[in-house]
């Protein structure tokens, strides 16, 4: 049937229609693309800012372990200690050895520290009790802890550790150890005033040992020793001097009187 006015053919009802057509395959794909993509970049965002975090962590930690271990990096060394032969330093203020070029603590814990200049072996406190330490290398002569300790005098120290009194060598090793019977306050090197000679000929006036110690003990009496730490004298005196290498003026408890004793401990006459 045509249209009279158009002559165009006119649809009859419930003639075929074109079915609706399906959404593009390619349009659906599109969008789960999409999702995919949103996903994944705020998944990678995420990772990316927690890697800079962590970033930062390590950062921070970089530069308080700078500032800590590797303290002296760009510090002063005022005010350290030089020990032994390897340029090794001691820093009081922070109970530790420094090793330089560049400095940092090496051996920390150890509070206290006597050596004289010339000491390659020193003793170091640790938790209350004393060690003896080589200052050339930073290494402990033994394992052993000590509850009092002196210095060497000619290769020997006296030590006590677990109420025995040990005689030690230089390498660490006990010489001797009897149970403890410990009477001095302080055992030193007396020394002397000398002459010697210098490169040119010249003479000037210094400290020399005398090869013997002076001790005191706990009531502050002072007597003569060997450095095998035999005592030549009693300790009988305020005072132990040395007028030579080989003579030593002793002075008698509060009385400004004394006697001259040789190097084996006995009286002058």
């Amino acid at each position: 049937m045509e249209d009279q006015e158009t002559n165009k053919p006119v649809q009859q009802e419930g003639a075929d229609q074109e079915p609706p057509r399906e959404q593009n395959p390619e349009a659906k794909l599109s969008e789960e693309k999409d999702y995919f993509e949103i996903v994944y970049s705020s998944v990678l965002g995420f990772l990316c800012a927690l890697l800079v975090f962590v970033a930062i962590l390590f950062a921070i930690a970089g530069v308080v372990y700078l500032l800590d271990k590797g303290y002296d990096r760009w510090f002063s060394t005022e005010g350290m200690i030089c020990v032994g032969e390897n340029g090794y330093m001691y820093d009081q203020g922070h109970n530790c050895f420094v090793k330089p070029y560049p400095n940092r603590r090496v051996l920390q814990g150890c509070e206290w520290l006597i050596h004289d200049d010339m000491d390659s072996i020193g003793i170091v406190r640790m938790n209350n009790q004393y060690r003896y330490i080589n200052l050339n290398d930073l290494t402990f002569l033994n394992s052993q802890l000590y509850t009092k300790a002196e210095i060497f005098h000619n290769g020997r120290a006296l030590a006590i550790a677990n109420d025995t009194l040990y005689t030690l060598s230089s390498d660490g090793s006990v010489i001797t150890a009897e149970p403890s019977a410990w009477v001095y306050a302080s055992i030193e090197e007396i020394m002397y005033i000398g002459e010697r000679e210098d490169e040119d000929g010249g003479t000037f006036y210094s400290e020399i040992p005398t090869g013997l110690l002076r001790y005191e003990d706990t009531n502050h009496n002072y007597g003569l020793m060997s450095t095998n730490f035999t005592r030549l004298t009693e300790p009988l005196y305020s005072d132990v001097t040395a007028q030579s290498k080989e003579v030593f003026f002793c002075e008698y408890l509060n009385s400004g009187l004394g006697v001259l004793i040789n190097k084996n401990g006995e009286l002058i006459k």
